[in-house]
């Protein structure tokens, strides 16, 4: 008898393999739209080998149906990207992070392994029910954000005088858009494993290691990527 969480597991499982990923030298990027997961078919997930049991009790501690269901689909794309960059099932990929500020492994950068001990660095985002994901054999980081993100001058104020910013804004165009600069922080910040509390010397050492690409869809949301140039450090 198919279980009733089997439809929309295989549709995630046919979105990833069939998705249109940008190309970048060494990086493989995924851009998709997808509905939160049911509680039954993050059951199933986690009976596949596509969930681990952590992280559907992590979903579990979300406000709402929503918030778990989206925090499922994005786990579970996550692991199904890898799958097929590495060339495995999705059940035999090892994704491990790490918090260098409060050293719990449960968040963080996060990376991936399979069972012959290939190692690949990843970096998520999502905004809305947009998630982004890439992947690739160095140092990465991915951020998308929508107009509505920099509506607020308040708060873009608020985010220029982040620690680092004005680097990141030296190293964007010149005609680039405080939406572009946004996602050129968040990205080149989540390279550094610290996220938004990385400071100005983790923000400029890591500048100068990476190089900014930056992608805008459909709906006008701006998606920038900061991949690891050839001569930096491997994971």
């Amino acid at each position: 008898m198919q279980r009733s969480g089997d439809d929309g597991l295989g549709r995630l499982l046919h979105t990833v393999h069939a998705a249109d990923r940008g190309n970048l030298p060494a990086v493989a990027l995924w851009h998709i739209t997808v509905a939160p997961l049911t509680g039954v078919q993050m059951d199933e997930a986690v009976r596949r080998g596509w969930l681990t049991r952590s992280e559907r009790l992590v979903a579990e501690r979300r406000s709402s149906d929503m918030l778990r269901g989206a925090f499922g689909s994005r786990r579970v794309l996550r692991r199904l990207a890898a799958s097929v960059v590495l060339r495995c099932a999705p059940e035999v990929v090892e994704i491990a992070s790490w918090c260098p500020r409060c050293g719990i492994a449960d968040h963080g950068r996060p990376w991936i392994t399979n069972t012959a001990g290939r190692r690949l660095s990843m970096s998520t985002s999502s905004s809305g029910d947009t998630v982004v994901i890439a992947i690739g054999a160095r140092s990465i980081g991915i951020d998308i954000e929508s107009e509505h993100r920099v509506a607020d001058p308040a708060l873009v104020a608020a985010a220029r005088r982040l620690d680092g910013w004005d680097e990141v804004a030296l190293a964007c165009p010149s005609d680039s858009t405080p939406l572009m600069e946004w996602t050129a922080f968040e990205a080149i910040a989540k390279t550094t494993g610290h996220g938004l509390t990385a400071g100005q010397w983790r923000i400029a050492e890591a500048l100068a290691q990476h190089r900014l690409e930056w992608f805008t869809d459909r709906h006008g949301w701006v998606t920038c990527v900061a991949a690891a140039a050839p001569a930096a450090p491997i994971l």
